[in-house]
């Protein structure tokens, strides 16, 4: 699929999680059908391909066994003769909803490596413009239940609503929370609750803090999320493990 570079996205990120294949096809299977549940648009997910008609062909079945299939798939392999599998990079898939306008999911789990980048475990649904039938998935009240699914079913360090503007007008160093329209922290011991910006809402999630700005999921402005990261203070400095 073809995401503009402004698009919005729902990143949720953890440090390394050493999990077996079946554990992280449980978590996508969870995850999927909390998707189903929150619109058309998020119900169906198929197999990427090389054209539009080759994907088409290859619908996800959502059950725990094929997307253990898939996941092994998705695995690292060096780059010798035998392609032997880097176990301890985890497992991974990439899919797109096969519909206009176009959502893509991509998750890598289970790896246990201390790396960031493409390798570090994550889920990310990169969303359709803010616009047209896409427009839907920015109502408030489906928005955060895209961002519970990403917190209930994968338990991320930290997870964010946020397109390239937001992430950009942020001065974060690598490693750090990115701040977004909503933020979940996992570890939120160190956050005040009273110097919050005024029109941010803040709810306890799995153990950690879902922190939304008021208004529908393309209301936060550039110095709107600066001015929250300011208050987060030392949360958005994650330990080394959770990176």
């Amino acid at each position: 699929m073809t995401v503009e570079a402004d698009s919005y996205y729902v990143g949720g990120y953890w440090g390394p999680r050493a999990e077996p294949v079946d554990d992280c096809a449980r978590r996508l299977a969870h995850f999927l059908s909390m998707l189903h549940g929150l619109h058309p648009l998020l119900a169906s997910w198929y197999k990427t391909g090389g054209s539009r008609r080759e994907a088409m062909a290859h619908r996800v079945d959502p059950s725990a066994e094929t997307l253990q299939e898939l996941l092994l798939a998705g695995q690292n392999r060096r780059d010798d003769e035998a392609r032997t599998i880097i176990h301890d990079l985890g497992f991974s898939v990439d899919l797109w909803n096969g519909r206009e306008p176009q959502a893509g999911l991509m998750a890598h789990c289970g790896s246990s490596a201390a790396l960031s980048g493409p390798t570090s475990n994550h889920v990310v649904v990169d969303l359709p413009e803010p616009e047209g039938e896409g427009l839907a998935l920015y109502d408030r009240d489906t928005a955060l239940g895209l961002m519970r699914a990403v917190v209930t079913a994968w338990r991320p360090s930290w997870c964010t609503w946020a397109n390239r503007p937001l992430r950009k007008a942020q001065a974060r160093v690598r490693g750090e929370v990115v701040v977004g329209w909503s933020t979940y922290v996992a570890d939120a011991d160190g956050v005040r609750i009273d110097t919050l910006p005024a029109g941010v809402t803040a709810q306890r999630l799995e153990g950690g803090l879902l922190l939304t700005f008021d208004g529908d999921a393309v209301s936060a402005s550039e110095p709107s999320v600066s001015d929250l990261r300011g208050a987060l203070g030392s949360a958005v400095r994650l330990k080394s493990a959770d990176c």
